[in-house]
């Protein structure tokens, strides 16, 4: 009989252990960095983190939180002036063409019901263009200050520093497109639209209209020796330069999104951005790979460009290394770096 109690208490004991230390590792990042794969190795470690509700630990050390999986909301992981965003304002100024109405789409779920509960404005006004002057965007900066908190604002917009007008940074996202691909969809877009029905809203003649893209650049057209320069000044901002294909509105670009920027994803890896953002921003993102898995059910996928012809290699050599492309690919590959370096500070990468 006193064998058996032993042997329970030492049972309980064993178990009290086993529930203990990994909450202990989960309190402490640099603990939790250094010994992951071990603690992996504990049975029913897994299980354990990902049923543990959000911890918040605000008061100990400023704007973190411990959320399931472990992993921290902190924005100084990503920023060097995280105490001076404003965490209740999340902007989307969403860069066409980069799955920009499936997030969005998506935001609008998971912002609804009884998910995870903020304000989703997408303001939309006709013949609207990305850049704005400057007393369009003190209007946008004002809005969002009188607006209900938390939000999440989205509209095809070029980056905006709050600070230039007297404002709190709010956080910003965005997602990034491997260029030529989202050259290709932009073509073809303007041509046959999706099947939604929106695009297919340039005038041009039927000669123009079903001239592929090969085609344009066998004869040179200016469409193609001068691709749309769009990507660039969605991070670079207002300043005139960055509406210039330059290697100046390519570096601002970076300086960009390596200060104010929470992530930027990458559409490539849709699953992966959707991970970073779940644990970088769970009050916005919790459940977002829930609902990508659910698929047409959650979000319908009717959106893709119409009647796309690929390109010859001998085109897309030329595109990536003959024109302003290039300079997209040199923002492209940028962001691509720091998503697998963030991943990483975030243990959802073993790379």
């Amino acid at each position: 009989m006193y064998r058996m109690t032993k042997c329970r208490a030492g049972s309980c004991l064993l178990l009290i252990m086993l529930l203990i230390i990994p909450v202990m590792f989960l309190l402490n990042e640099e603990l939790y960095e250094e010994f992951y794969p071990l603690l992996t190795l504990i049975p029913g470690f897994t299980t354990l983190v990902e049923s543990m509700p959000e911890i918040n630990l605000a008061s100990r050390s400023g704007p973190e939180v411990i959320t399931r999986g472990g992993k921290a909301e902190n924005i100084s992981i990503l920023t060097t002036e995280s105490e001076n965003f404003n965490q209740d304002v999340l902007i989307y100024n969403r860069a066409p063409k980069c799955a920009s109405i499936y997030l969005t789409r998506m935001l609008y779920i998971l912002g609804g019901g009884d998910m995870n509960k903020f304000e989703v404005q997408s303001p939309y006004e006709e013949g609207e263009k990305p850049f704005l002057e400057r007393f369009e965007q003190d209007k946008i900066v004002q809005t969002i200050k009188e607006a209900k908190k938390p939000l999440v604002y989205i509209r095809h917009q070029y980056f905006i520093d709050f600070k230039d007008f007297g404002q709190k940074r709010p956080l910003y996202i965005n997602m990034i497109r491997d260029p030529m691909e989202r050259f290709e969809s932009f073509y073809y877009f303007i041509r046959f639209g999706n099947k939604e029905g929106d695009g297919a809203d340039v005038a041009m003649s039927n000669a123009r209209k079903t001239m592929t893209i090969d085609e344009c650049v066998k004869a040179r057209d200016r469409e193609c020796i001068e691709p749309k320069w769009q990507l660039v000044p969605y991070f670079c901002g207002h300043d005139p330069r960055c509406r210039q294909r330059s290697s100046w509105a390519v570096t601002k670009a970076k300086e960009v999104i390596e200060n104010y920027y929470a992530y930027v994803g990458v559409l490539d890896d849709l699953e992966g951005s959707l991970a970073v953002w779940e644990s970088l921003l769970p009050r916005f993102f919790k459940n977002a790979r829930e609902i990508k898995h659910e698929g047409d059910k959650q979000i319908k996928n009717d959106t893709f460009t119409l009647n796309k012809v690929p390109p010859s290699e001998a085109t897309k050599d030329f595109l990536i290394h003959e024109t302003s492309i290039a300079l997209e690919y040199d923002l492209y590959n940028f962001v691509k770096q720091k998503s697998q370096e963030i991943k990483r500070k975030l243990l959802l990468s073993r790379d």
